[in-house]
């Protein structure tokens, strides 16, 4: 039996996404841990999703024609 803590994450532009901190069987220390410091874990993946949004390609397009995130700054 698995226990864990999934945090659900909604953006700004409504996208929604999940991290999942879990562990192989229930510990004690774990759900305490994971209940003491929910909302630091909350933070923790909202910046986590934060960034990878930023690394990951976006759909820029101008005229049809996909730029990437620095092609896109320099038009800008």
């Amino acid at each position: 039996m698995c226990c864990g803590l999934t945090i659900p994450i909604v953006d700004l532009r409504g996208r929604i996404a999940a991290v999942t901190f879990a562990a192989d069987e229930p510990r004690p220390v774990f759900l305490r841990v994971a209940e003491r410091y929910e909302q630091a874990l909350q933070l923790m993946a909202a910046c986590f999703h934060r960034c990878v949004r930023r690394k990951l390609p976006s759909d820029l397009t101008v005229d049809g024609i996909s730029l990437t995130s620095r092609e896109y700054d320099c038009l800008r």
